[in-house]
């Protein structure tokens, strides 16, 4: 027997048009934006309009917050959606869209429906190295010992800022393709509960399936990334807990969505730190608030600037005033390459040609902005270990007052770079911080 076709949104038109009648004047619905001028930015304020182009984002997918107490049951009976995913921290949820219906339009609908605080496309997003496909480079033969012996470590005076600080007893999120649990580096640093919201299970392995996933030619890019990206961390920050948080395949790939709840699970078990060696171009509304919730707990949240080469400020999350943005310097303190550079950069880091831990107990060379990310992290973490009643504020101040000044290394890069590249033990010795 065959069914005449529902026209969902004919009926959504009606059906809105109806209820935008009914609560007429009830209140502004709008979503609440962060207030400009309460914190000073570490920078320069941090722009919020996204840059001309195309964003990909999931098929057939929309992301609602809502006001309190409500739920979608009601847009789903209008419009035929169906709820995928929440985030109770946010009122927040993950809305299938129904086939034949374009998500622009039902965005739009939807976004004006009443009830509703924000509405969303779910955004695509990478790690910076897979979408320049930049790989890593394992040859098998690398070792413990050449992990702890590279020259950045003593360019960024790694040795004495430890001698003072080593990360002990602070927990760093590192928001990414997960680790490899059985790593003999990484093992007995690693939080008990993390979590694998790719998988949606509590083992945040990160290993390779040998599958292209995103048909770009290429199988498992970023296989391995969190892995690096934790090893960083415990080179600048020895001592300190790792909690993986996988929220990014193999090939890189990860949407707003996703990263939004890997966000609020690092806040909600006690991060101090929060690494995302990640991004895309332009915002999005729920991750925004992720961002500003986990702002008002306290934690030093840093994020990678993205490989593009290019003055990109609308890369997010680096892109927000809240975000430590770090980008990647040579051996020689010069701007990478790869790396992006703009008005919004904090802080530069040493990202070129690093060896770190790797899949299946390696070790392994990559270089990227996500590489210099988790060296700011791990500052972060040995100055919270030298006073744990800092905050956020003064920790990313005090990085930055602790920097060396590279700018004459870059004259083509002035005022693009932020306040250097980082230095751990001139971080920690700073005089001109405090905690009041």
């Amino acid at each position: 027997m065959t069914h005449p076709a529902r026209p969902p949104l004919a009926f959504s038109l009606l059906a809105l048009l109806l209820l935008i009648v009914l609560v007429a004047g009830c209140g502004d619905n709008g979503l609440p934006t962060a207030p400009e001028d309460e914190k000073p930015p570490l920078g320069v304020p941090h722009h919020t309009t996204p840059p001309p182009g195309a964003r990909h984002h999931a098929h057939r997918q929309l992301v609602v917050t809502l006001e309190p107490g409500l739920d979608p049951t009601l847009i789903n009976i209008v419009f035929g959606t169906t709820t995928l995913r929440e985030i109770s921290e946010l009122n927040a949820f993950l809305l299938g869209t129904p086939e034949g219906v374009p998500v622009h339009e039902l965005l739009e609908l939807i976004s004006v429906f009443p009830g509703v605080v924000a509405a969303d496309l779910n955004w695509l997003l990478q790690s910076p190295e897979s979408e320049q496909r930049n790989m890593a480079f394992d040859e098998g033969g690398f070792t413990i010992d050449d992990y702890h012996d590279q020259d950045f470590l003593a360019r960024i005076q790694a040795p004495e800022a430890h001698a003072i600080a080593d990360g002990t007893g602070v927990l760093v999120a590192t928001i990414d393709t997960g680790v490899d649990l059985d790593h003999p580096v990484l093992a007995k640093h690693l939080a008990l509960d993390g979590y694998d919201f790719v998988a949606d299970d509590a083992t945040p392995e990160d290993e390779a399936d040998g599958i292209d996933q995103d048909r770009d030619g290429i199988a498992d890019e970023a296989a391995g990334h969190g892995t690096h990206v934790a090893g960083l961390v415990l080179l600048g920050a020895p001592e300190c807990t790792i909690m993986p948080v996988r929220v990014l395949d193999s090939e890189g790939w990860g949407d707003s969505f996703t990263v939004t709840q890997g966000i609020l699970f690092a806040v909600d078990h006690g991060a101090r730190v929060i690494n995302m060696s990640l991004g895309m171009e332009g915002s999005q509304v729920q991750l925004r608030q992720a961002i500003l919730l986990a702002d008002e707990h306290g934690i030093v949240l840093v994020g990678s600037a993205g490989n593009g080469g290019r003055n990109a400020p609308h890369h997010y999350p680096a892109g927000y005033r809240e975000v430590i943005a770090v980008t990647a310097t040579d051996a020689d303190d010069h701007l990478a390459s790869f790396a992006n550079y703009g008005k919004h950069i904090d802080l530069c880091a040493p990202g070129v040609g690093l060896l770190s831990t790797y899949l299946n107990g390696k070790y392994a060379i990559w270089s990227g902005t996500s590489m210099a990310t988790p060296l700011v992290s791990a500052g972060a973490a040995l100055l919270l270990d030298y006073n744990a009643n800092m905050n956020q504020d003064n920790v990313a101040s005090t990085l930055c007052l602790g920097a060396e000044g590279i700018e004459p290394a870059n004259p083509r890069y002035a005022g693009q770079i932020g306040r250097g590249r980082l230095n751990l033990y001139g971080a920690i010795t700073v005089e001109s911080w405090n905690t009041e």
